[in-house]
């Protein structure tokens, strides 16, 4: 028997909805899909005496999170997320789990909002978000 997986289901991207003061964090949509992108540059050192092949050193980081939702009419995490984006604002963001206070957050800035409302589908949405900043882990 297996242990120790973490379903899918129990990641959560949330947002801060008190920009200016003590954290409160939200739910983003009904979720059905939360990405968190960590990536590194690469800076070519390869010369000579690399005997034909290439090294290389890590260079700059960056971070994103991408996420699908399903739509509620009083959905506050998505209200906050089109309040920041009409302000030109960053917003605050964290990637965590329910049961495990452990969490990967920093500030971000909205990359895009998409929503999809087809004929005989459910109203949905895409948020892009990139990340301003260092990307921590609490």
């Amino acid at each position: 028997m297996t242990t120790g997986q973490i379903l899918g289901t129990s990641i959560l991207l949330q947002v801060d909805t008190n920009p200016s003061g003590s954290a409160n964090y939200v739910n983003v949509g009904l979720q059905k899909s939360a990405t968190l992108s960590m990536n590194t540059t690469t800076e070519d050192v390869s010369n000579k005496d690399s005997l034909l092949w290439k090294e290389y050193l890590p260079g700059y980081k960056d971070w994103s999170i991408d996420c699908d939702a399903l739509l509620t009419e009083t959905d506050t995490g998505m209200t906050q997320l089109e309040n920041q984006w009409l302000a030109g604002s960053k917003v605050r963001a964290i990637i965590k789990t329910p049961a495990n206070p452990a969490h990967w957050s920093g500030t971000t800035i909205i990359k895009s909002l998409k929503y999809t409302a087809g004929d005989g589908t459910v109203y949905t949405s895409s948020v892009s978000l990139t990340g301003s900043g260092a990307l921590t882990k609490t």
